[in-house]
């Protein structure tokens, strides 16, 4: 890909003076990550690839060593409370908390 201008300072065009600018831009395949820096990330570090395809490093939580009463015991059990939550949301009625203009708005 290229982009370039060029003047000249004679409108008559009697070159006197010209001069021209020009970009080059060329495109070359390259990898994403380098495996080694995957072996290189510290504990609770990953890339990902977010927001249609950008590789972004990211961190994520590590769990506390102490067990809490609403911390799932595992992978399964908050999986299965994720899908009872979200079956919940979709079970209810659609129109429950839809707000309708003029009405419920104390007027």
């Amino acid at each position: 890909m290229a982009s370039g201008v060029a003047d000249t300072n004679d409108p008559d065009r009697v070159e006197d003076f010209s001069s021209r600018n020009e970009d080059r831009i060329s495109l070359e395949k390259v990898p994403m990550l380098d495996p080694a820096w995957l072996m290189k990330l510290p504990k609770g570090q990953a890339f990902a690839l977010l927001e249609g395809g950008r590789l972004m490093k990211i961190r994520i939580p590590l769990p506390l060593p102490h067990v809490d009463a609403r911390t799932p015991a595992n992978w399964q059990a908050m999986l299965s409370h994720m899908r009872m939550l979200q079956t919940q949301q979709t079970d209810r009625s659609p129109e429950r908390d839809l707000t309708v203009e003029g009405k419920g708005s104390g007027h």
